[in-house]
């Protein structure tokens, strides 16, 4: 029951105060279903959507201010929140199928690729190439000015 509501509320706007209480309320259950580790970690997310507050950071932040950042970047805030709202480990494998649920849930709005040293970058689809240029020169400034 409880989690049900849970589920009906992530789907609302602007209520953050609820799912937070929520989310204290659920704690018990989430963490009976990690410590049986009978879940996948995906399943886990689908029944627990909340806990993936990267994609309101993603819808809220990385749109409304497009820019280019490092998936690490995205999944250390990720764990943050995950870690704030009551769960205390994050298992590596977790951490795999952030990439996943991102593509399944934003499709060709946000672009993953690997930089040259495989690290994966991601930025939004409504990043402009004057932007990001702009963003470019602006670094190179910085890095000239910075004493070597």
């Amino acid at each position: 029951m409880e989690r049900q509501e849970l589920l009906n509320e992530v789907k609302k706007k602007n209520n953050d105060k609820v799912i937070q209480e929520k989310m204290c309320k659920t704690f018990s259950m989430r963490r009976l279903e990690v410590v049986s580790g009978t879940q996948a970690a995906e399943d886990f997310t689908e029944r627990w959507p909340a806990l993936l507050c990267a994609n309101g950071f993603i819808r809220v932040e990385l749109f409304a201010n497009p820019k280019v950042m490092f998936m690490t970047d995205l999944t250390s805030r990720l764990v943050a929140s995950m870690n704030s709202k009551g769960i205390i480990q994050v298992k590596g494998s977790t951490k795999k199928h952030i990439r996943r649920k991102l593509e399944r849930e934003f499709g060709g709005a946000l672009h993953i690729f690997p930089d040259d040293n495989g690290k994966l970058l991601l930025y939004p689809d409504n990043l402009s190439l004057r932007k990001l240029v702009k963003e470019n020169h602006n670094l190179k400034n910085i890095v000239n000015i910075v004493p070597s």
